[in-house]
């Protein structure tokens, strides 16, 4: 599967689910910090979700798991998908 359909796959998801979402995979048409995951998910429960999504050969860059990891840090909820079910692992 593509990432756009990946991406898709899960907005839907996290759209049924009732949660507030940003696509932010657009950095090239406006400015955005490096590494920032793809989907931003303000869950209905109060928790916030990140999503780096990737395709069947998509592989994280340096720069996206260090973001990952800083958020991890803080105690965010931040996953690399590659599917709606790796996202639902979550929920």
């Amino acid at each position: 599967m593509l990432e756009r359909d990946v991406q898709r796959q899960i907005v839907d998801g996290l759209r049924a689910l009732g949660a507030v979402i940003d696509v932010t995979h657009d950095a090239k048409h406006r400015p955005a910090t490096r590494g920032v995951p793809d989907i931003i998910a303000a869950l209905p429960d109060g928790r916030t979700l990140w999503v780096e999504c990737k395709g069947e050969d998509g592989e994280a860059s340096e720069e996206q798991l260090s973001f990952i990891g800083r958020l991890r840090a803080n105690g965010h909820t931040a996953i690399i998908a590659c599917s709606w079910e790796d996202v639902a692992r979550y929920l």
